[in-house]
Parts: C-alpha cells; sequence; structure tokens
C-alpha cells in the first residue's frame, strides 16, 4: 500500500513542477 502513496506523491510534484 506503501507504494501508492510514493505514487501519489511523485504525481503530485512532477504535476507543481510542470506547472
Amino acid at each position: 500500500m506503501k507504494g501508492h502513496f510514493v505514487v501519489a506523491v511523485l504525481s503530485a510534484c512532477l504535476f507543481l513542477g510542470h506547472t
């Protein structure tokens, strides 16, 4: 389940990084 949390954080970082 920890993997899902990591993916969520990475997605957020990538989203913020693109914007």
